[in-house]
């Protein structure tokens, strides 16, 4: 081996030890932190505890270890096949560790050492080397996902794909030799490929094979009627050669090929084919979008795109929050333009450089990427800029020195080189300024306390059951504080009541708004982001539900937020459940008491009974229908979340959709009343109609509705003691010829601006 390429190799080493310094730091333990990545944890643990061969791998994706005690369907999360099959065979090995730092680390070991490998080559080991470290160190937006969105920041296949479907394409352009060996390995990065995140990062190698094979094709074709010599017949040629003289290798790709295959692919099959069980036609996803102009974005210390509000919207764009989403640094930009420029035959760039534009400039109504099959769950576009770092360093690899005037050299060499210097100081601030968790050993006895208690399940309270989709139940109150505390699941091994799903539908959440419990939360701000606790506590109609749901139901106790409940609600939760045995804090979440079930109420256990408990609250005082909070004493269906124009704290104008073909609104009286309807909407819709009926018997029908001009409408209506429905059938929607909306899927009739319900007189 050669000195040059010793210092190589060293080099990509001392860059991944500096990485790994920087971006991961903690390897004490489990991962986690006060965002998301405990769910990736989670999912791992998820996986090792549902995982049996028979003799294929056999995924248990339904069951009520959460959504307790009704169960659901786990499908639709964030799996990665590989990364929780490797935590599987750990953690059944060794018990608990640092599993997913390891596997990041491994992964990214993976890239920068296989991305030399296969463009030393043709590109040398030095220029093979640059690029490897350019791909991995410059890879801001990916390090940011760490550990916040581990399943994104996971692509070392991928980034294997892109770089082999490269050197590919430029081989059959410069009409170079195409190996057997080379075609088998990208063979064998597609099946791996699958072992990564599902719903995006598989979907990035796929689109970049597709876009090389036809090129491939037109090439060849255009090859063809030249009469040119067929690169195909040669291929062929030299393939028979290559069985004979490398068939064991051959041989190896190929047998990894099949096993990876036959594990991931049957596993992935038994997701794929899970997620199809709820049907999401018009149910609201959310898009998130970054403007191409975000690529202009520097990484500097007074001006970066992780700055907030700063950078927060970008010509009313969508993107994610705070993570430098839609652009991969200045310097590296300015290296792939100038490497662009100086190639030699830039026909070799076409394929990667359609798909870096298609992803680029992807966004609602222009949905370039969204157009392919294996994109039909991705829900963030500006997610494609994890692979940014890898492309343009490849487009850098058109930059040469030589060509260069020697008088610009020098200049040019030392503006680069502080604009990448500064670049990657301003990055590793941003990273070190974010905190590192780790749980000590104080919580880890806590939480094997709490596995020895008798019972299945574990109460959090409150709970929290959240969809990447956003929370239309109103299932999260507290969503910035409370969205991880069902994942100490992974400590505790109890069932439990929350969840966050990658998407969740209303029918999954069905069985807890049946119940009730969004009539309990009611919390010190309308955004559930932004609350902070309750503002009072239980009701005597809610003390007796949640008496009867939790000794009912076979839970080992209470863990109790106290730091989310108002003063002196924890100690009615002692006086009536008893004292807790012992208490931990988490970020975001803070305090948690754990109340150990009185053994004295095991003979009042009824799960069937549990599932039926009901919360019913009388219409009391006016209910505001169109607020952020959610109503707490109407049960509605056929009605959006609340959306706004504008500043959310402080709209320009905002509403909620009415659906097609109804909206109902349930509400309970304990005596006769005379209820009075009030509502202000729009439609965009010409000469809507809305029929207006009463536990099906109809009431009044509003018409003269013309499009786009604010309406006022009222009626007034008597009822009996008991349960009533009020139901507003639309006579048009977000369909058909009458599209106005037409990225969205949900069937749109009018804009509600204020829908009240108001016993009239209140009652004394």
């Amino acid at each position: 081996m050669s000195t040059t390429r010793k210092w190589c190799l060293a080099a990509i080493g001392g860059a991944l030890a500096i990485y790994a310094a920087v971006v991961i730091r903690d390897f004490s333990g489990p991962i986690g932190d006060h965002v998301e990545s405990f769910l990736y944890e989670y999912l791992s643990y998820y996986v090792s505890k549902n995982l049996t061969f028979t003799p294929l791998p056999h995924l248990a994706l339904e069951n009520d270890q959460v959504f307790f005690p009704f169960g659901t369907n786990q499908a639709l999360q964030s799996f990665c096949v590989e990364r929780d099959l490797l935590f599987t065979l750990l953690a059944r090995l060794f018990g608990r560790g640092p599993w997913l730092q390891l596997y990041y680390l491994g992964g990214l070991v993976v890239a920068a050492y296989g991305t030399w490998g296969l463009l030393r080559k043709d590109h040398g080991d030095v220029r093979a080397a640059l690029s490897a470290i350019i791909a991995i160190c410059f890879n801001f937006y990916g390090a940011q996902k760490y550990p916040y969105h581990f399943n994104m920041a996971c692509v070392h296949w991928t980034t294997l794909a892109i770089v082999c479907d490269f050197v590919i394409v430029e081989r059959l352009v410069m009409r170079r030799r195409i190996s057997l060996a080379l075609v088998l390995v990208r063979v064998l990065l597609l099946v791996l490929g699958f072992g990564l995140e599902l719903g995006h990062v598989v979907g990035y190698g796929l689109t970049s094979l597709l876009a090389v094979c036809v090129f491939t094709a037109a090439l060849l074709a255009v090859r063809a009627r030249k009469k040119e010599p067929s690169a195909l017949s040669r291929f062929v040629k030299d393939a028979r050669e290559e069985v004979r003289t490398r068939g064991r290798l051959l041989a190896a790709i190929f047998a990894a090929t099949l096993f990876f295959g036959v594990l991931y692919g049957s596993i992935v099959t038994q997701i794929v084919i899970a997620s199809r069980k709820y049907d999401f036609e018009g149910v609201a996803l959310g898009v998130w979008w970054s403007q191409p102009v975000r690529l202009l974005i520097p990484y500097f210390p007074w001006i970066h795109p992780s700055q907030q509000p700063k950078f927060l919207r970008v010509w009313q764009d969508q993107a994610e929050v705070g993570i430098g989403s839609g652009g991969a640094g200045l310097f590296l930009l300015l290296l792939a333009i100038l490497g662009l420029y100086q190639a030699k035959d830039r026909l070799r760039y076409l394929p990667l450089f359609v798909v870096f534009v298609m992803f680029v400039v992807s966004r609602p109504g222009f949905d370039l990427v969204r157009w392919m099959p294996w994109f039909a769950f991705t829900r963030v576009l500006s997610r494609a800029t994890v692979i940014y770092s890898t492309v343009l360093g490849l487009f850098a690899l058109g930059v040469s020195l030589d060509r260069l005037h020697e008088r610009a050299k020098k200049p040019l060499l030392a503006v680069l080189g502080a604009l990448g210097a500064l670049e990657l100081y301003t990055f590793g601030t941003i990273k070190m300024s974010h905190p590192a968790f780790a749980f000590d050993d104080r919580f880890m006895a806590h939480m094997k306390k709490i596995e020895a208690l008798p019972g299945e399940a574990v109460l959090d309270f409150p709970f929290c059951i959240l969809g990447g989709n956003g929370d239309a139940a109103y299932l999260c109150p507290f969503v910035d504080k409370l969205k991880s505390v069902y994942a100490l699941q992974r400590f505790h091994h109890k069932k439990v009541i929350g969840q966050y799903l990658g998407r969740v539908h209303p029918l999954q959440t069905k069985p807890f708004v049946d119940q009730g419990w969004p009539k309990v939360w009611d919390t010190d701000a309308d955004d559930p982001l932004e609350a902070d606790k309750q503002i009072r506590c239980l009701s005597d109609r809610e003390w007796e539900m949640f008496t009867a749901f939790y000794e009912k139901n076979d839970f080992a106790g209470i863990q109790l937020a106290t730091d989310r409940l108002p003063a002196g609600c924890a100690e009615q939760f002692y006086a009536r459940f008893g004292a807790p045995m012992g208490e931990v804090s988490i970020p975001k979440a803070g305090r948690l008491a754990f109340i150990p079930r009185d053994p004295a109420i095991k003979d009042k256990l009824d799960p069937e009974g549990g599932k039926s408990v009901r919360l019913t609250v009388e219409l009391t005082t006016e209910a505001q229908i169109v607020r952020r909070k959610h109503p707490v004493v109407v049960d509605e269906s056929g009605i959006s979340g609340w959306e706004w124009t504008g500043d959310a704290k402080r709209p320009t104008a905002h509403w909620r959709w009415a659906l097609a073909p109804k909206t109902e609104l349930a509400f309970n009286v304990t005596e006769p009343r005379t209820i009075v309807v009030l509502a202000r909407f729009r439609t965009p819709l010409p000469r809507q109609v809305v029929t207006i009926t009463l536990d099906g018997t109809p009431l009044e029908t509003w018409i003269g509705i013309d499009k786009d001009r604010p309406e006022e409408r009222s009626l007034r209506f008597v009822v009996d003691a008991g349960r009533h429905t009020l139901t507003l059938a639309y006579a048009q929607a977000n369909a058909g010829p009458t599209l106005f909306a037409p990225n969205d899927p949900r069937p749109l009739a009018i804009m509600l601006e204020s829908l009240v319900l108001r016993p009239d007189p209140p009652p004394n």
